[in-house]
């Protein structure tokens, strides 16, 4: 199956005043047709991007949670070092 780490450009919220350009930046690491993890977000008019240290320490944290097998993605989930997002579709 495929993997990935892969950056979301997100636009603002023109309803809240902050035009399109008061979006945000999501980074996901995912294994298709399995999971997704969001490991790291921020609005572009906080920071303007992630260091190049910064990018290979999420990468490979999104290797690391790619790498839960089901029983450590459970605990994680029990103890809190996790939160699930389910959605209707």
């Amino acid at each position: 199956m495929g993997r990935g780490f892969h950056s979301l450009r997100l636009g603002g919220a023109p309803a809240l005043g902050r035009g399109f350009a008061g979006g945000g930046v999501e980074l996901l690491a995912f294994r298709i047709g399995e999971r997704a993890f969001f490991v790291f977000g921020f609005a572009k008019n906080e920071r303007a991007n992630v260091s190049d240290k910064g990018l290979v320490a999420l990468k490979l944290l999104g290797s690391h949670l790619l790498g839960y097998d089901a029983r450590t993605l459970s605990q994680a989930l029990r103890t809190g070092e996790l939160h699930e997002v389910q959605s209707n579709e």
